[in-house]
């Protein structure tokens, strides 16, 4: 398994996360409720300008990633598919709403040259990318290389590589330009909802998955490069949330109403809180492996490894799924 793919599973977590929940209406809002009130209209056109390239993000990046991912399970990146092999991937979504999305996106003012250009590269990407998983993914669900020899297959590997690579730099451009816009467009709004509210169920919920964001960037790592993961840091952030978790816990226990609708995404965040702390703790203690993690260390099973890189983003994005479920 490329590691990677871990990383598109984190951008769009960390994007569904950012922009919220959608009104009725279809407009982009704060999560929780919080999006209108961080700054007046230009954040509002700012967060309408985003919403297309979030959706892109969330429909599309985790299913090239784990489509990736499984192909590579299989075939060997730098040989191809060969005799004896029985390899599989996952078809990517029809891509049609998401490339009207980004030319509507294109439209719309304000005008960031940036984000546009990631976000045309991106459909661009995309647009390549997708018929290619169709035609390999019939192909191999066919066992059509039983006929042929892998002779499509082979002919396919290359083109699929190529397109995979170029989709994985698309997302990264796009995902971090959107990322870092969208964090500061539901801070100004998180921070304008506490100055009129106060630290409610739902503002602590916020400060909660905001911090829970800060902890996986830094644990968005291939497991053999966790040694150089800056382990102060990481474990200052870690108190951070452990504290909101605390302060929310708090509160929930005198106003149950209110939290009633809060408990599954804390129960995950306390989960992943937790994983988070083996991650590190493995780091620090400098605890070795064991002959069974590393059989799964790199594959599709890591997730089952205490202190893995894929353990804490998989409770990452279960927080996450809980927090969208609200």
């Amino acid at each position: 398994m490329k590691l990677h793919t871990l990383g598109l599973l984190t951008v769009a977590a960390t994007l569904t996360v950012g922009c919220g929940k959608k009104k009725a209406d279809g407009e982009a809002g704060g999560g929780g409720g919080g999006g209108g009130g961080g700054g007046g209209g230009s954040v509002d056109k700012e967060q309408a300008k985003l919403q297309p390239y979030i959706e892109c993000l969330n429909r599309h990046s985790q299913r090239a990633g784990q489509s990736h991912e499984r192909y590579l399970s299989y075939v060997d990146a730098a040989k191809g598919p060969k005799e004896g092999d029985e390899p599989n991937l996952y078809e990517l979504y029809d891509p049609k709403d998401c490339l009207a999305g980004i030319a509507a996106a294109q439209s719309k003012e304000p005008k960031l040259v940036e984000l546009d250009a990631a976000g045309a590269a991106y459909g661009k990407a995309l647009a390549a990318l997708q018929p290619l998983t169709v035609e390999a993914a019939q192909y191999y669900d066919r066992k059509n290389y039983k006929d042929d020899k892998f002779a499509k297959g082979i002919e396919l590997h290359p083109k699929l590589i190529a397109a995979f690579d170029a989709f994985d730099a698309a997302n990264d451009a796009l995902g971090s330009a959107v990322s870092h816009m969208n964090r500061a467009a539901h801070e100004r709004a998180l921070a304008a909802r506490e100055k009129k509210e106060g630290r409610t169920m739902p503002v602590l919920v916020e400060h909660v998955m905001l911090s829970s964001e800060d902890v996986v960037e830094q644990t968005n790592v291939p497991w053999a490069k966790m040694p150089e993961v800056d382990v102060a840091k990481l474990a200052a952030d870690i108190d951070a949330l452990e504290k909101l978790i605390a302060e929310a816990g708090t509160y929930a226990k005198a106003h149950a109403d209110e939290a009633r609708d809060t408990s599954s995404v804390m129960r995950e965040a306390d989960d992943f809180l937790t994983a988070a702390k083996e991650f590190m703790r493995r780091i620090r203690d400098k605890q070795e492996w064991s002959s069974g993690d590393k059989m799964n260390l790199g594959g599709t099973g890591e997730w089952m490894v205490d202190g893995s890189p894929a353990k804490v983003m998989r409770a990452y994005n279960e927080t996450v799924d809980a927090y969208n479920r609200m």
